[in-house]
């Protein structure tokens, strides 16, 4: 089967309560260290690995509401944050410095998922190019399916977080599944954090709760 993607672009130990605590990555050459885009590539990557295993056993997982009253916390790499008691971090690496990135991805009870990229301040793009940037290499990335192309909102200031949401339907074996894709923007200290929800259109309110939880309790204490 053939790969089609269509993007319309005119631009180019975790217990409930407990803690993470996780040393600091250590420094050097990796592949996130080349340069912060590859972090949106390799989120490509691992979303696009999961809509293929997914879609070749045939199903989805089925989405529970996130379990906002009985969080995790993570506190590792200078980064802390809470999520639902029944989400998952799953990758987790890098650090904020010159060319670098902190970054980390979790995943929701079924499908969906956050991603969390820090960059220096000085080395942050705006939000309007970061979501362009972003939805395109996502499409290249997935593995098969189509998207239809995407819409985007005008941008929304929410107490200081630049919020732009992105609605798309992917294609995948004939069944075609809204999605939407919200995109925020926060400033802490000297650095600026990218936080991404992607989630069926269907499930959103089940986890919107565990994505604002993350957006406003999420810090960053590092150099």
């Amino acid at each position: 089967m053939g790969q089609e993607f269509y993007l319309d672009m005119s631009e180019q130990n975790i217990s409930p309560e407990g803690s993470i605590k996780n040393q600091a990555p250590a420094s050097g050459v990796s592949f996130f260290a080349i340069t912060p885009l590859k972090v949106l590539v390799m989120v490509g990557i691992i979303v696009g690995g999961c809509i293929l295993i997914l879609a070749l056993s045939g199903a989805f997982s089925s989405e529970a509401v996130a379990q906002v009253n009985s969080p995790q916390r993570y506190d590792g790499g200078g980064v802390i944050f809470k999520y639902p008691g029944n989400w998952s971090v799953t990758e987790d690496g890098g650090e904020v410095s010159d060319g670098e990135v902190r970054y980390l991805f979790l995943e929701t009870a079924g499908d969906n998922f956050v991603s969390i990229q820090i960059f220096r301040a000085t080395e942050a793009s705006e939000l309007s190019e970061y979501t362009q940037i972003n939805s395109r290499l996502l499409a290249e990335e997935i593995p098969l399916g189509s998207y239809s192309a995407s819409t985007f909102s005008d941008m929304e200031d929410k107490d200081g977080i630049e919020v732009i949401e992105e609605h798309l339907e992917m294609t995948v074996f004939g069944e075609s599944i809204p999605y939407k894709r919200v995109y925020s923007r926060k400033r802490i200290g000297d650095t600026i954090a990218f936080i991404i929800l992607q989630v069926t259109i269907e499930e959103y309110e089940m986890v919107i709760g565990g994505f604002d939880q993350i957006l406003e309790s999420l810090s960053y204490d590092g150099p």
